[in-house]
């Protein structure tokens, strides 16, 4: 495996709404050789996932770890909520996984043996053995925890049919093609915002993103408006966010920018 890095330049990218945010490029990454198909994120310990057909890989300085399950098929959402116990997705066999830190499987639970059988359209973890999933059917967002659902059960009637779910562990993002929504794990609606069509949600610990053809709008966890800042008008490219840093995978190349929020 060959792993160029590392190049450190200051690039301030620009300013905007109320408060100014700079954009610094701060490291690049070249993983041209090995043709990943997309990039994943970054975990808590600076460790890259992507995917490559149905394989999931974890790379970390020069070694490289994967996992491949043919009889479920390709991923649908890998969450890195947790680096120690990976949640990988698979929406055709409504099945997920859980994998350790070497990408070993150690759980996989079929969404159709559990107590009150599941079928999910998206999934991904929150805190302990819960999930959140919008549901395949009558499009309903469910917070259950899959070894007892009896113990965490919500399920809430969505008003509209949902693109993107994102979660910590304790609320859920859910972005429809002109709305974003907040839940907790209560089943309470905490906050909805308007968005531009064809938007791409981007959640971080500390900050999500909301991408789309007016370039990246930052938000705080409470979807209050920080601010914008651009570096690709091309709004295809797989992006990730870890506290203040922004991932941009494009061309083989992870491109690592530091943002900076400047009150005016």
């Amino acid at each position: 495996m060959k792993w160029f890095c590392i190049l450190f330049f200051h690039f301030v990218i620009l300013t905007t709404l109320g408060q100014s945010i700079e954009a610094n490029v701060v490291q690049t990454l070249e993983f041209k050789e090995e043709n990943f198909k997309t990039f994943v994120g970054v975990d808590t310990q600076e460790n890259f996932y992507f995917t490559r057909d149905q394989e999931v890989i974890k790379v970390s300085g020069g070694q490289e770890w994967s996992y491949t399950s043919f009889e479920l098929g390709f991923p649908s959402n890998i969450s890195l909520l947790n680096s120690l116990e990976i949640l990988v997705f698979y929406e055709q066999a409504n099945t997920f996984v859980l994998l350790d830190r070497s990408l070993s499987e150690t759980n996989r639970v079929q969404l159709n043996n559990l107590t009150t059988p599941q079928s999910a359209q998206l999934l991904t973890n929150a805190k302990n053995d819960e999930i959140w999933l919008v549901d395949n059917f009558d499009n309903k967002l469910k917070f259950i925890n899959y070894l007892n659902d009896l113990r965490s059960s919500v399920s809430i009637n969505l008003p509209e049919p949902i693109l993107d779910l994102k979660a910590n562990f304790n609320e859920a993002y859910l972005l429809s093609e002109n709305n974003l929504y907040q839940y907790d794990t209560y089943g309470t609606l905490l906050h909805e915002i308007a968005v531009v069509p064809d938007s791409k949600l981007i959640l971080g610990n500390r900050y999500l993103v909301l991408n789309n053809k007016e370039g990246y709008i930052l938000y705080n966890v409470n979807l209050l408006k920080e601010g914008t800042f651009d570096i690709k008008q091309n709004n295809t490219v797989d992006s990730y966010m870890k506290d203040e840093k922004f991932y941009i995978f494009e061309n083989g190349i992870i491109t690592t920018y530091q943002l900076e929020i400047k009150k005016k």
